[in-house]
């Protein structure tokens, strides 16, 4: 069984990986994305199973969003400077 949860953040028509949970590398873990696409960082969760794991990214990715997308933001504004 494989999963992928993800916080996706359309601008202009562009679609851009915000966070991605995942079970990849050995188990389940989470990816901090820049607007460049490379991983900010990693945190994982290899204790969990991939249920646990699945409930885990759905309740980070309701609680935090708007966090994740504003420093998304300024991510990207960082980068076209």
């Amino acid at each position: 069984m494989d999963f992928v949860v993800k916080l996706n953040f359309i601008i202009d028509s562009q679609i851009f990986e915000v966070v991605r949970f995942d079970p990849a590398h050995g188990g389940v873990h989470k990816d901090v994305l820049r607007p460049d696409g490379k991983k900010e960082y990693i945190r994982l969760f290899h204790y969990l199973s991939f249920k646990q794991g699945v409930d885990l990214a759905i309740n980070d990715i309701e609680e935090h969003w708007e966090f994740y997308i504003e420093r998304f933001k300024k991510w990207l504004n960082e980068e076209k400077k």
